[in-house]
């Protein structure tokens, strides 16, 4: 039997990063934003109260901002989101399933837009 899956969320980590294909988003850089919904049973951690039985968000929040920091920079937002996924799972073996959404509100497209991102999904095998 699959268990519950509730969710642990965290939106708009704000981070300086220099990914993107042009040469000068890579120079001069650019704000992202990061979103997480993170999946896990979250049961035992709501009965007991013990932060060992669920997720620490601020660790989380971290590796996202640390990753978007990260130098070399990446071409494209979805090897970003890719990473942060990654990084995340490594890190926190409980979470069964995460979604990551990374921002980047300032690319260079050439015409208006309120937001511009990805999302990627990453499910446990």
């Amino acid at each position: 039997m699959t268990p519950q899956l509730d969710e642990i969320f965290v939106r708009k980590i704000k981070a300086y990063g220099y990914h993107g294909v042009f040469e000068k988003e890579n120079r001069e850089g650019q704000w992202f934003f990061v979103d997480l919904k993170m999946r896990l049973p979250l049961a035992v951690a709501a009965a007991t109260d013990e932060l060992a039985q669920t997720v620490n968000y601020a660790e989380a929040a971290a590796i996202a901002k640390s990753c978007v920091e990260m130098r070399p920079p990446f071409k494209l937002i979805e090897r970003l989101a890719g990473t942060i996924a990654e990084k995340i799972l490594a890190a926190f073996p409980q979470i069964c399933e995460i979604e990551v959404r990374v921002h980047k509100p300032n690319a260079p497209v050439g015409l208006d837009f309120e937001d511009l991102g990805v999302k990627i999904r990453v499910a446990r095998t």
